[in-house]
């Protein structure tokens, strides 16, 4: 993978975005810096089964006493108002919970470290954020396979990531291919 200019970006398709969104299989792309197993890997999760699974892929490719940063993003919620405690107490712990369940199934056996990271805005910005901090040696994500006029109107989160090209990027089919 390869960063590629403002023009490559706005029209979108590379060969690195046209395999990875059409394989059946996860599909890994490097860069040059990469020159061994990875010890610092985020793993974008939304907790379903697809980045779950790829979640355990990123745990399986990391190098032993390396990390994996699992990270969530939610949309700001508008059920929980200014003063609602009790509201976002739940919201908060439910994200913690389903952290709490996938890090024990990640590091089940293995000898990495598994950390957390909750961010809360627009998917693509603030995991391209998320990155930016961590410094990641791998990004791993789940893609979601939306069609056409749904990624056209949300963008998609792992396009915009490969565009970036600034990271080696595994992504993984929807559950289930």
């Amino acid at each position: 993978i390869h960063q590629h200019g403002a023009f490559e970006q706005a029209i979108g398709e590379n060969t690195a975005t046209r395999v990875m969104g059409r394989a059946p299989v996860p599909v890994l792309g490097v860069r040059p810096a990469l020159s061994g197993l990875p010890r610092r890997i985020m793993v974008a999760t939304d907790f379903g089964d697809a980045s779950r699974e790829a979640a355990h892929l990123a745990a399986n490719l990391a190098e032993p006493g390396g990390c994996v940063i699992l990270v969530h993003v939610s949309l700001p919620s508008p059920i929980v108002e200014e003063g609602d405690e009790g509201a976002a107490l739940v919201q908060r712990e439910g994200i913690e919970h389903a952290f709490l369940h996938l890090a024990e199934e990640v590091n089940k056996g293995r000898s990495i470290r598994v950390e957390t990271v909750s961010r809360t805005g627009d998917a693509g910005a603030q995991l391209m954020a998320a990155a930016n901090l961590i410094s990641p040696e791998l990004i791993v994500i789940a893609s979601q396979r939306h069609h056409l006029i749904t990624r056209l109107m949300l963008g998609s989160v792992s396009r915009k990531l490969v565009r970036e090209g600034c990271w080696p990027m595994l992504l993984t089919p929807p559950a289930g291919r």
